[in-house]
């Protein structure tokens, strides 16, 4: 349950729309600027004044009462020149650039956008998009596709793994013989009824199974790159789930840290990245490593779940498309030189990974923006 806050009533640089998601965009933020964070999911931010008040007044007659009517009113009394957000697909951020259309509104990706056919969520026509900082050029066409309006759009990759490399040199991510799974578990998925879910979770558990037996008869290490960390709600369930399906005695099941990068080290240091559809698959894949995606395994579902324009453009070479066993050693076998030329274009489409990285690429922005506001 959402409680009432009051929150200071200073002027500011940058207002980050979100909690969720703030810590990587603080990242992005020149260190001179005045910054202030709204938590919109456990809080009703509100600034106790009358001019507040009276701009709520005024707004709730445009708009009702709405997440639009609460967070306008903030924009307008804090009056910051930068608005930011980490929650790309929120319509909100494309609504507050028609009602502040002389602010900075930006959006930037923080996972893998689908032409989703099994709900009614996503782009459309109807979809405004602020400036948007994305993965590669694959969004940009699914923004055309879905026929969204973006006021500008730039492919800079993932904010995220960007932050990971500006960490970790190369020379701390050797190859190993190991494998990495990319987890894509869900609760809610996991132990739904419906017919998309149940199909997702059969072959993500078929996708395991054939991982399990093929590291165990090749004498190769398995991880699995989980969704949570020790101590989460659902990190037993997660274990329970792998752990259900085939004897996995040998498989070392690594907690999401996201404070120490941990599924990004698992997956760098691994000699082939195995993944459903994964964000963290598209990052490894847009940064070089060996990448087996898994969601094609099965066009029809995959056509139905949106994935097949994220592969459309990819070689044959990194889509599940026969026995698993034979494609792995098929990957496992190809030099990184020529596996990189064969991939060179769907990387550049689909995750740019280059210098500068996206949180310098976005500060530089940032601090054009309010050098002129």
């Amino acid at each position: 349950m959402r409680t009432f806050k009051i929150i200071d009533a200073s002027i500011i640089d940058v207002l980050i729309i979100d909690k969720v998601g703030s810590e990587v965009i603080l990242e992005c933020i020149p260190d001179n600027l005045l910054i202030k964070v709204l938590d919109v999911r456990e809080n009703i931010p509100y600034i106790f004044s009358f001019a507040f008040f009276l701009t709520l007044v005024t707004t709730v007659f445009r708009f009702g009462i709405t997440s639009k009517w609460l967070i306008s009113a903030l924009v307008e009394n804090l009056k910051p020149g930068v608005v930011i957000t980490y929650i790309d697909n929120m319509r909100l951020m494309g609504d507050l650039k028609v009602i502040f259309p002389k602010k900075t509104i930006i959006s930037v990706q923080n996972g893998v956008r689908f032409n989703n056919k099994l709900s009614n969520g996503g782009w459309n026509s109807s979809f405004k998009l602020p400036i948007y900082f994305g993965f590669g050029d694959y969004e940009l066409d699914l923004m055309k596709k879905k026929q969204a309006k973006v006021e500008e759009y730039y492919a800079v990759g993932s904010l995220k793994f960007g932050l990971f490399l500006s960490k970790y040199s190369d020379k701390n991510l050797s190859n190993s013989n190991t494998l990495c799974f990319v987890s894509q578990y869900r609760y809610s998925v996991a132990n739904s009824s419906q017919q998309p879910d149940v199909k997702f979770t059969d072959l993500a558990r078929n996708v395991y199974g054939q991982i399990v037996e093929y590291t165990s008869a090749n004498k190769y290490k398995l991880c699995v790159a989980m969704v949570n960390n020790v101590g989460e709600d659902n990190y037993v369930n997660e274990l329970n789930f792998y752990k259900s399906i085939v004897n996995s005695d040998r498989v070392e099941f690594l907690p999401n840290n996201t404070l120490e990068y941990s599924s990004y080290k698992a997956s760098i240091k691994s000699e082939v990245v195995i993944t459903m559809d994964s964000s963290l698959g598209f990052e490894m894949f847009g940064y070089g490593k060996k990448t087996l995606f898994c969601s094609s395994i099965d066009p029809v579902f995959a056509k139905n779940r949106g994935v097949d324009e994220n592969f459309k453009k990819m070689p044959n070479l990194v889509k599940l498309q026969r026995s698993l066993s034979s494609q792995l050693t098929e990957l496992m076998s190809i030099d990184n030189s020529q596996y990189n030329e064969i991939v060179r274009d769907a990387r550049e489409y689909y995750m740019k990974c280059c210098r500068p990285y996206p949180h310098e690429i976005i500060s530089e922005f940032i601090s054009r923006i309010i050098k002129v506001f």
